[in-house]
């Protein structure tokens, strides 16, 4: 242990030592001598700036975490969730699952590409590019998202459902040509999807954290059958999504 005197430039935070050791006090670069100084608990430690893998500083608040030195910038978000349509749907809530890996560019932005599973009428896996924005730094935040990308859909086939063949055939005698039943099969191409929305997430520590979110989901999900048939369906949900953050 070494006696060294902590000036005013000092600012609390926690020191994250490569050996798995976390010091939470009063942190004191040293520029010349490339050291650092923490002063906790009535003590001062003195380490080379090799040692540490992350310098995290409160924000002013006191309460947040703050990044001063970012080991990495990359970040996997694993999340799921449901979709909510209205009761008339055949699948009121169906699941969704999703895991994207991202960029911090800034502080605040992140972008990255994601997939996941969705269990929709058939199962799909979505392919989409990922941006959130968070409002500011810290510990806790709400942020921004938008993901848009492709469906693509791991059935080869499904049966017709009622509640997407159109709607005016059912009391109309000009009809598409081949007419379709139920339980005729067709073959799923997938389609474009987009959501977006806000939620929040909570940092326990630099390495770890949860997502709560919610917003509007789009999916156009597109059909073909004999003869040149085709039809497209259109999903538009609530997404309800809880989620981890690994940095």
């Amino acid at each position: 242990m070494i006696a060294v005197s902590v000036s005013g430039q000092a600012k609390k935070g926690h020191i994250f030592l490569k050996n798995g050791s976390i010091i939470k006090g009063k942190i004191l670069e040293s520029a010349p001598e490339g050291k650092i100084h923490v002063y906790s608990a009535g003590n001062t430690w003195v380490f080379q700036k090799s040692e540490i893998e992350k310098l995290v500083y409160n924000n002013k608040s006191g309460r947040g975490i703050k990044n001063d030195t970012l080991t990495s910038k990359f970040s996997v978000h694993t999340e799921a969730g449901v979709l909510i349509g209205n009761s008339e749907n055949s699948q009121t809530a169906p699941l969704i699952f999703q895991t994207s890996v991202n960029y911090a560019l800034t502080r605040k932005l992140n972008v990255g590409i994601g997939a996941g599973p969705e269990f929709l009428k058939e199962t799909y896996i979505p392919v989409f590019a990922n941006f959130e924005y968070k409002f500011r730094e810290g510990d806790f935040t709400p942020y921004l998202f938008l993901q848009a990308g492709y469906s693509i859909p791991v059935e080869n086939a499904t049966a017709m459902q009622p509640d997407i063949y159109p709607y005016y055939s059912r009391f109309s005698s000009i009809r598409p040509d081949p007419w379709y039943n139920s339980g005729d099969n067709l073959k799923t191409k997938g389609g474009l999807m987009a959501n977006t929305g806000v939620g929040v997430v909570k940092m326990f520590s630099p390495y770890f954290g949860i997502t709560f979110s919610f917003g509007y989901r789009f999916s156009r999900l597109s059909y073909s059958g004999e003869d040149n048939y085709g039809i497209d369906l259109d999903y538009n949900r609530l997404s309800l999504k809880l989620g981890i953050i690994f940095n």
